[in-house]
């Protein structure tokens, strides 16, 4: 039980790091920018303020399910992505190999799309539709996921083919799906959103559950993996939480998330929620405000944005009661830290330097510390700055929008030092970051050096403390070890890995699943829609 009580409360995260500044060129030593070993600015459970907080881990019954099982999306509601079987480990880990692959599209004609004729190119785009950032699912010897594609399928693991498999027309769930045995109708259940719409599907053959909501539906939009919680089905939407009868679809309730009269836009929940069942509480996690990257014309305090917040099923103190407003990354207390964000490359971005203009600064931003004279400064110091590094070519901008766009130095990376992706494991105690590694390989000169690529994939770890890692744009799937942080293992895919990783036993064994599909930024040039599960070969 050690084992499980260590990497319980170690917590083991995946980051990407793109800030938007430009340094000197990324990799012109082929040297890694050294970690920064200060403390974070993290208390860690027990600190000053609950000195004598002692912890216990006491296995109940909601714990061995959420280590034992990957019902839901990441693990179950916890999120934890941990499976508490060993058998893979570091005795056998050499020989963790292929046991089978799905492609849902030919990968033997699916080369880089962008290198392709404009006509094949075309076919191939309407074939692939995106990366999938959604983590699968297994359940009774069913491993149920989605494709580039579109497509859901069900593989039924003792033919290792498909059970059954349902074409969408409008996209599937993004980040999360559930299925779980629905006593009351006596069958194995899905809980899939797709489109704007959440729908109840009978896993056995992939049909409707007609009489749950509008002939098998209700109308929800979420990013998110749906709950259950007392027999009711929770889904949240970007800003609501809604309670449908997990039965016959009738909506229950709706939470809103964010307090009456916010008067901002964004702080919408998309990277993930959680389910304490014991207590009927709801934790999801908001986004930026929006503008989302560009933070000086927000205007207000924009209470619960960039939160985690905690959401009371059981009554409505969340929004008309208790105050529970989350804990705002620029608010401290009662005092709002404030800060000038980075504005490099505004001055050559398309309309970007109107933003910057004094009227509007003071105008959208009436609390900004900073004088007329001031903000004429900074105005001519970026400038200067966006002009000189444009001129030279070093840098320029890869950009899908105004707000998620990639600033490049002239040799396609991005324009700070490596490393851009690593994985940290952080003491939740003690707030200690325990080790830093960097993941994810770079060719320069036909040389191969682990320089930390950007990572928009994830992790799963089980018992044995084998750490898989999946979404560097090198295509790999890595095995950390996650005592030591040192890589054990890997495969070269066809595309990236875009989703965590799913770990799951069946008849005894366990097995590792990864999805590839490739990804949405620069550097991410090959496609797929593919899935591979390993297993170990005696």
């Amino acid at each position: 039980m050690k084992k499980i009580i260590i990497f319980v409360f170690l917590l083991i995260i995946s980051t990407t790091n793109f800030i938007l500044f430009f340094k000197e060129s990324s990799i012109e030593n082929n040297e890694i920018q050294k970690f920064d070993d200060e403390m974070p600015f993290i208390q860690g459970i027990i600190n000053q303020e609950n000195i004598n907080l002692s912890l216990t881990k006491i296995d109940t019954e909601e714990s061995i399910l959420e280590y034992s099982n990957w019902h839901r999306s990441h693990g179950g509601n916890w999120n934890t992505k941990y499976d508490s079987n060993n058998y893979i480990n570091h005795n056998n880990i050499s020989k963790l190999n292929l046991i089978w692959e799905y492609s849902s599209i030919n990968n033997s004609n699916f080369d880089k799309i962008d290198d392709l004729e404009n006509k094949d190119r075309k076919i191939q785009k309407n074939k692939w539709k995106q990366n999938i950032e959604l983590n699968p699912i297994f359940i009774n010897n069913k491993l149920i996921f989605v494709t580039a594609d579109w497509k859901i399928v069900a593989i039924d693991l003792n033919s290792k083919k498909p059970l059954w498999q349902i074409q969408s027309v409008t996209q599937p769930s993004r980040r999360g799906i559930l299925a779980l045995y629905d006593e009351k109708i006596n069958l194995e259940v899905l809980h899939i959103p797709i489109g704007v719409r959440v729908y109840k599907i009978n896993t056995e053959n992939g049909k409707k559950i007609k009489e749950f909501g509008e002939k098998g539906s209700v109308e929800a939009f979420s990013l998110v993996a749906p709950m259950i919680y007392n027999d009711q089905l929770v889904i949240v939407s970007p800003s609501v939480v809604l309670m449908f009868d997990s039965t016959n679809g009738t909506l229950i309730d709706r939470i809103p998330i964010h307090p009456k009269g916010t008067n901002f836009d964004g702080g919408r929940v998309w990277g993930g929620v959680a389910l304490d069942k014991n207590k009927g509480i709801v934790f999801v996690n908001t986004g930026n405000p929006k503008p989302a990257l560009y933070g000086v014309n927000r205007g207000g305090k924009n209470k619960r944005s960039s939160s985690v917040v905690a959401v009371d099923l059981n009554k409505c103190s969340s929004c008309h009661g208790k105050i529970r407003n989350g804990i705002n990354i620029i608010q401290k207390g009662t005092k709002q830290i404030k800060y000038v964000p980075s504005l490099v490359g505004f001055f050559i971005l398309p309309n970007g330097n109107k933003k910057l203009l004094q009227e509007n600064l003071i105008l959208k931003h009436n609390n900004l510390d900073l004088n007329n004279n001031e903000i004429l400064k900074l105005q001519k110091l970026f400038d200067w700055w966006d002009k000189e590094i444009k001129k030279n070519n070093q840098i320029r901008i890869i950009a899908f929008d105004m707000a998620w766009s990639q600033f490049l130095t002239d040799d396609d990376l991005p324009a700070t030092n490596p490393p851009w992706g690593y994985i940290a494991k952080l003491d939740l105690v003690s707030g200690k970051i325990l080790w830093k590694t960097a993941v994810g390989y770079l060719k320069k000169n036909g040389e191969k050096i682990k320089i930390g690529t950007p990572i928009f994939g994830g992790l799963a770890l089980n018992s044995s403390g084998i750490l898989f890692v999946t979404g560097t744009d090198d295509n790999l799937a890595y095995a950390i070890d996650a005592k030591t942080d040192e890589e054990i293992w890997s495969y070269q895919m066809d595309a990236a890995g875009s989703a965590p990783p799913i770990i799951f036993n069946y008849e005894g064994k366990q097995y590792v699943s990864f999805v590839s599909t490739g990804g949405y930024y620069y550097n991410y040039k090959e496609k797929a829609s593919s899935i591979y599960t390993f297993g170990i070969v005696e």
